[in-house]
């Protein structure tokens, strides 16, 4: 199998695994992908309580932590010019409620389905919009490449809350 075919079934496998890994109800392109500044980033966000029920989505004896609301959030980075995967770079997030301040993490490198993407986990509760601001700094690369993108939880039944109007906040 030539490396060039191999490469772009990896690929493949791993755009899977993000979509897969990106369930949570989207204000962004259901993609999850943004560029900036020569790096192409790809974000998926999964419910911890979703990895339990699917273990297979994550390596073989991953620690998942407790508590309600945790989220395992995935990034993979990419040279926009060549498509090959960025491996050292130092990855940072912040998952903060619409309008709020949230903690900000480093992003741990992690091999899933056999390629290295850098991820965390952090509480995102239902009903909630989030913003996850992503800062991949590039080992000898002039600048940081900082992107935003928005996630809304939803609720357990599907619905999600309303944030404008009458009964702001209220369960749909």
């Amino acid at each position: 199998m030539s490396t060039i075919r191999f490469k772009g079934i990896m690929a493949a496998a791993l755009l899977g695994l993000l979509a897969a890994h990106s369930n949570a109800a989207s204000a962004d392109p259901p993609s999850g992908q943004k560029s900036l500044n020569g790096v192409t980033i790809h974000l998926g966000v999964k419910p911890v309580a979703e990895l339990r029920r699917h273990p297979e989505l994550l390596p073989q004896g991953h620690p998942l932590p407790s508590g309600e609301h945790m989220h395992h959030v995935l990034v993979a980075v990419f040279d926009k010019a060549t498509g090959e995967r960025i491996t050292d770079a130092e990855v940072d997030a912040r998952v903060s409620p619409l309008g709020l301040a949230g903690p900000k993490r480093s992003m741990h490198p992690e091999a899933l389905a056999g390629q290295v993407t850098f991820c965390n986990f952090f509480r995102m509760s239902p009903g909630e919009t989030y913003v996850i601001r992503v800062e991949v700094r590039q080992l000898g690369a002039p600048s940081v490449a900082t992107v935003k993108f928005m996630r809304s939880v939803p609720w357990a039944n599907g619905g999600t809350a309303s944030i404008s109007g009458p009964g702001a906040g209220a369960r749909t």
